[in-house]
């Protein structure tokens, strides 16, 4: 076993002084990305350092989110019928969408003071007195309070499979001269699992917050105090907040902190998303730097090749796959290439069956566990992921797109297969780049 010999301020994050070595120097890294970035937009030569300092960003906080996740949770074993993958799949394209919209709304400043300043060193200067956003100890306050909404992620749903035994949990801080007054005067306190007042205070309700929950039996919460909704908006109301004359109780709405992000399946919410209203839509491959297509087509491409059958052959290989299925009958599952499960409903699989892709439904699984690119798109209640796997097919190059949604409280399904031809390739590489 490793020594540990360093935690972080948010207290959720052990590591040994190598590993916070490492770690600041990704910080650092990352903030020299924005540096990169501000000088390529003042004098845009070469390639975009978007897409990288996006995979920087993306590949830290989502391992962070992991880190704290496993804290509470284990996750060697993914299985559909368990509500984990879910949870991180939600947390992964929320990382993706976090990443995106803060390197495009460093972009978008960047540009606007560009156009303010005429020499390099004026527009420098203006670019520092952005603030604290952009460097490497901002990050890592977004990067701790990551890991501590992974960890209270993982928290959340230990607590859905023993709240039979224990309904109640007690609100605990790290009890030190750090705590803030409104988190000390709830420590000790008992909230019901799935009650209203629970999901307001449930850690982390504040940037480098360090609360924890510990489970409690109805006895345990009978001998102390429980708290009633009444209750806690009284007490909350009562302790100053972050600004004048503000409470605790609203300075936790005007930030969103007064909701349960592990109820949410989420890490950041929209409003932190430095974008109101990120369409990521508008990220097409070049923004990441994405190979273009004129020099994949000419790679050692698999062969993808069309075969004639019935409907009724088509449906014989769901039946084959599902029999195979931990679930079986009519949902057939699939690792993806994240090593989460997704579904395969008969439904489904039924219209692409008799749809111009059923020929190619042997190349499905390829596709999925692994394909060339993964992308995604924020939709009104979820997300539409793509699985781009490319071929040929003769002397014509194509890709074979599965698409699958993404949506909170459910699991991830295949709702369509496409084949494309080469003209058409781009029109489904936009929006966040997975991998």
């Amino acid at each position: 076993m490793r020594q540990i010999n360093y935690t972080c301020q948010c207290g959720h994050i052990e590591a040994s002084a190598a590993e916070i070595e490492a770690r600041n120097a990704i910080f650092s890294e990352i903030e020299q990305g924005f540096n990169r970035l501000a000088a390529w937009v003042f004098s845009p030569k070469g390639k975009n350092p978007a897409g990288a300092l996006y995979q920087m960003l993306y590949s830290r906080l989502y391992n962070g989110v992991i880190d704290g996740f496993s804290k509470k949770r284990q996750i060697t074993q993914m299985t559909y019928d368990r509500p984990d993958p879910r949870f991180l799949t939600m947390y992964r394209l929320n990382i993706a969408r976090f990443s995106a919209a803060k390197t495009v709304a460093a972009a978008k400043q960047f540009n606007q003071l560009k156009n303010k300043h005429l020499y390099f060193d004026d527009f420098k200067k203006a670019v520092d007195k952005l603030g604290l956003q952009y460097n490497g100890q901002h990050l890592q306050t977004e990067y701790e309070f990551a890991v501590a909404a992974g960890q209270m992620g993982g928290l959340w749903l230990d607590l859905q499979d023993t709240k039979a035994i224990f309904p109640y949990v007690k609100y605990r801080t790290v009890g030190d001269s750090r705590v803030r007054p409104p988190h000390a005067a709830i420590d000790g306190l008992f909230f019901l699992i799935g009650s209203p007042e629970l999901d307001t205070i449930y850690p982390p309700n504040g940037w480098k917050c360090r609360c924890d929950l510990e489970r409690a039996t109805e006895a345990e919460a009978q001998r102390g105090r429980i708290m009633s909704k009444q209750d806690l908006t009284q007490l909350l109301q009562s302790m100053p907040g972050g600004r004048a004359g503000e409470s605790e109780y609203d300075y936790m709405r005007r930030n969103r902190f007064h909701v349960n992000r592990g109820r949410l399946e989420t890490i950041f919410l929209e409003n932190e998303m430095y974008i109101s209203r990120f369409n990521e839509k508008t990220l097409l491959n070049d923004f990441y730097g994405a190979d273009d297509l004129a020099a994949i087509k000419y790679l050692s491409l698999p062969e993808i090749v069309q075969t004639s059958r019935a409907y009724e052959r088509n449906l014989a290989i769901f039946n084959r796959f599902a029999a195979s299925s931990p679930r079986g009958g009519d949902v057939w599952t699939q690792n993806t290439v994240f090593g989460l499960p997704v579904l395969f409903h008969l439904w489904d699989f039924k219209q692409v069956a008799q749809s111009p892709a059923g020929p190619y439904l042997d190349y499905l699984t390829d596709a999925v566990s692994h394909p060339a690119e993964v992308w995604a798109v924020k939709t009104k209640d979820g997300y539409l992921q793509r699985y781009i796997k490319f071929y040929r097919e003769g002397g014509r190059f194509v890709a074979l797109v599965v698409e699958s949604q993404i949506q909170a409280g459910q699991d991830e399904k295949i709702v369509n297969v496409h084949l494309v031809p080469e003209s058409q390739i781009n029109d489904f590489r936009r929006g966040l780049l997975q991998m």
